[in-house]
C-alpha cells in the first residue's frame, strides 16, 4: 500500500486522511449519532460537524453566490468561494518550484497533483495494483477495472 492511502479493514474503500479512514470506519461500527433530517435523504454521520458539511454541500445552502455576470455558482464554504473566484479573475497564486516550468495555479491541491508531473510520484493505489498520480484517474479507473469487477461478483 503506498504512503498515504488508508484502506477500510471492513471494505474495499480507501482514503487519502488518516481521520477519514478513522471516520468511515466508524460507520461499520453503527455510530451514526447524526442522521440528515431532509425528506428523502438517509445519510447519517458519527460527528455534527461532518452532518453540518453533508448539509452545506449537499443540499446547497449556498451563502457565497458569484457575482459574476452569467455565473451564479454557490457556495457554502467560504474557502470554496475564494477559490472560484479566483477563475474569473485569472489568479494564480501558486506558482510551481521546478526551475523553468513556469506553471502556476489557482489552488494549492493542483500545485501537488502538477508537481506529481516531475516527481513521478503515483500515490495512489488501486488493489489491481496500477498507481495514479491523481486521485481522480484512480477513481475514474476503479470504474472499470476488471480485478475489482471480479472480486465484487464473488
Amino acid at each position: 500500500m503506498s504512503a498515504g492511502i488508508y484502506k477500510c479493514s471492513q471494505c474495499p474503500k480507501t482514503h487519502t486522511r488518516p481521520w477519514n479512514a478513522r471516520d468511515h470506519e466508524a460507520t461499520h461500527r453503527g455510530r451514526f449519532a447524526h442522521p440528515c433530517m431532509r425528506e428523502g435523504c438517509n445519510k447519517k454521520y458519527g460527528r455534527r460537524d461532518h452532518l453540518a458539511r453533508h448539509v452545506n454541500t449537499a443540499h446547497k445552502r449556498a451563502l457565497y453566490i458569484c457575482q459574476f455576470p452569467g455565473c451564479g455558482s454557490g457556495y457554502s464554504w467560504s474557502k470554496s468561494f475564494t477559490r472560484h473566484q479566483r477563475t474569473h479573475a485569472g489568479e494564480r497564486p501558486y506558482p510551481c518550484s521546478v526551475a523553468n516550468c513556469g506553471m502556476a495555479v489557482s489552488r494549492s491541491d493542483t500545485l501537488m497533483d502538477h508537481q506529481r508531473t516531475h516527481t513521478g510520484e503515483k500515490p495512489f493505489a488501486c488493489e489491481c495494483g496500477q498507481k495514479f498520480s491523481q486521485h481522480g484517474n484512480l477513481a475514474i479507473h476503479k470504474r472499470s477495472c476488471p480485478q475489482l469487477s471480479d472480486a465484487n461478483s464473488r
